[in-house]
Order: structure tokens, then C-alpha cells, then sequence
């Protein structure tokens, strides 16, 4: 999970810790370092309680997010003990929520640390600027997503509800995932685009530049001016689109689809949209390939039991 967003984690002034079943560390963001302020090595692959309160033996599961989400599989905000001893008055509240695995077993907890501006009472509201909010909300958003494709829901449901946490931290138009076939890419989910256009029918060739270059490089691409590209391949319902952003979705090192992001205005976005919707279409990949493993298997199954009852 957190080689998926390794680079947004980085980034963030939020502080974001990744814990195993062995209540392990085994990732912390540059934040959270410096909020509990230790060395690196002196947290990565050591147990939380013996980072944080210096002792050989884990807190009381009950007062403990992790021990509980590991517990329940549910997602939980607390107060851990030992980062408001480690990080001084006010801190110490934070979101925990599960990691599953394929088998739909937890097998690690992403906890993200609350500044005391969030905690405030009702007496007091918190006073965020413009950055800090958006900070929280790009955090809240990749939480979600975490959650969302950790859940049983069917894989048409999965991928709507990315692309709206997508739209919590990327401003767009429209936005759409499509899937590489064999005639083209296809829109296999959608969001913003005109009732009237019939997207089933929407085929990207195969030979289109701009996918082209995404299969080749293995990274986003902006378009600023779809209408001065010589790469935009002009589809029938899009004509609204002027700025765009691509982004592959990659497994097992091939291209499988693309998560593309647009807005009427031309020039609208920058770099820094490219790099939230890259760490979109990872997860985006990882769920599309998941679903087409679990398929796969279960015609294995229904082949080998029909072969049995032949026998």
C-alpha cells in the first residue's frame, strides 16, 4: 500500500504512519518523523509502543487504534496515548484505518495525526487557511480510498467511489477511466459528462499519440489546449474539453487503461494535479487487476468442478 503513495505521503505536512499486525513501523512520513523526533532508523521496523512510550509492552487495546482496527476492521479516531506524551500538549488524536489484504484480512493500519486545530471544542472552532485545508482534505481523501478499496463492493462501485474522492482534491469537468481492449480504449466508468453523449461507444484507437506516449513513458501527461495539440484525437461529446490530464494505469508492468481528468479551461492545471491523479490510477490498477484475478479464478473453479462431475 504504501509504495502506491509513497510520494504523496512524503509530501504531506500531515503526519502519516503505517503500523503492521506486529505492531510494527514500517512506513512514517518526513512529518511524522519530525513530530515525534527521532531518527528514522530509530522507528522503521520497531514496534509503535516501544517508539513511543519506550516500553516492551503494547498499550491496553482498548486505548489502542490500531489493536482495535486490527480487532474490527473498522476505522476509528482516538487519542493515542503515547504520541500526546511523545509530541507534547494538544496532539495525540488521530484517524486509524485498515489495510486489507487479498484475502480481506487487515494486514496494516494508517493512522494520520490531528493537529490540535482540528481537535479544538465547540467553544473554540478550528482556524485553517486555504492550505491547510486542502492539506486535510487530500489526507482524508487517500484514507478513503484506502477504505474504499479494502471493501466488498462490486468493482463498477469501487471505481465510481475513487473517482469521488478524486474529485475531493482534483478540480474537474469530467473524468473518466478506460480500459485498453482490443479495438481501442473503452470508458468503463465516468463522471461530469454530458447526458447526451453516449459514452459506450466512445473507442480511443489503439494508434492514439497521447496514449502512445503514456504506454511509453509510464507517466501522466498534461494537455494545456486540447484544440492546439496536435496529440488530442477529437471524440464526439468531448468537444467541452480544453484542459487534460492522463495517467496510466499500470500492472504488471503494462498498460491497462487510463485515468483522464478535464476542464473547460484551457491552461487549468499543473503539475501538482498530475501527481494526485497518478496516485489515483495506481489504485485504479490495482482494483481492476485484483477484479480480473478473482474472475479468473473463479472460472478456474467452475472449469475444475465441471471436469470432476464429468469424471
Amino acid at each position: 500500500m504504501v509504495d502506491r503513495f509513497q510520494h504523496l505521503f512524503d509530501s504531506l505536512t500531515e503526519e502519516v504512519v503505517v503500523v503492521d499486525r506486529d505492531l510494527r513501523i514500517g512506513y512514517a512520513n518526513p512529518a511524522w518523523i519530525r513530530r515525534v523526533g527521532l531518527p528514522s532508523s530509530g522507528i522503521l521496523g520497531h514496534k509503535c509502543h516501544h517508539v513511543l512510550l519506550d516500553s516492551s509492552t503494547p498499550c491496553a487495546a482498548e486505548t489502542c487504534a490500531v489493536q482495535q482496527v486490527l480487532k474490527t476492521g473498522q476505522a476509528v479516531r482516538l487519542t493515542c496515548q503515547g504520541l500526546k506524551e511523545k509530541t507534547g500538549p494538544g496532539w495525540g488524536e488521530l484517524s486509524a484505518s485498515p489495510v486489507f489484504d487479498a484475502t480481506g484480512q487487515v494486514s496494516e493500519v494508517i493512522q494520520i495525526l490531528h493537529p490540535p486545530a482540528l481537535t479544538a471544542g465547540p467553544d473554540h472552532p478550528p482556524r485553517l487557511s486555504e492550505e491547510e485545508r486542502r492539506r486535510h482534505e487530500i489526507a482524508d481523501a487517500l484514507r478513503e480510498i484506502v477504505l474504499i478499496t479494502g471493501s466488498s463492493q462490486g468493482l463498477q462501485a469501487v471505481l465510481d467511489a475513487i473517482l469521488d474522492q478524486l474529485s475531493r482534491v482534483v478540480d474537474f469537468d469530467a473524468a473518466s477511466i478506460t480500459l485498453v481492449t482490443d479495438r481501442g480504449s473503452r470508458i468503463i466508468a465516468s463522471r461530469g459528462f454530458p447526458p447526451d453523449v453516449k459514452l459506450d461507444e466512445i473507442v480511443f484507437p489503439a494508434d492514439d499519440e497521447k496514449i502512445i506516449h503514456m504506454q511509453e513513458t509510464r507517466q501522466p501527461l498534461i494537455i494545456h489546449d486540447v484544440q492546439a495539440d496536435e496529440r488530442w484525437t477529437p471524440v464526439p461529446g468531448t468537444e467541452f474539453i480544453r484542459s487534460w490530464i492522463g495517467s496510466p494505469l499500470l500492472a504488471q508492468g503494462r498498460m491497462i487503461g487510463t485515468l483522464n481528468v478535464d476542464k473547460v479551461e484551457a491552461g487549468y492545471y499543473r503539475h501538482e494535479d498530475a501527481e494526485l491523479v497518478i496516485a489515483f490510477a495506481n489504485q485504479v490498477a490495482v482494483v481492476i487487476e485484483n477484479a480480473r484475478l478473482l474472475e479468473a479464478e473463479r472460472q478456474r473453479a467452475d472449469y475444475t468442478e465441471v471436469a470432476r462431475q464429468k469424471l
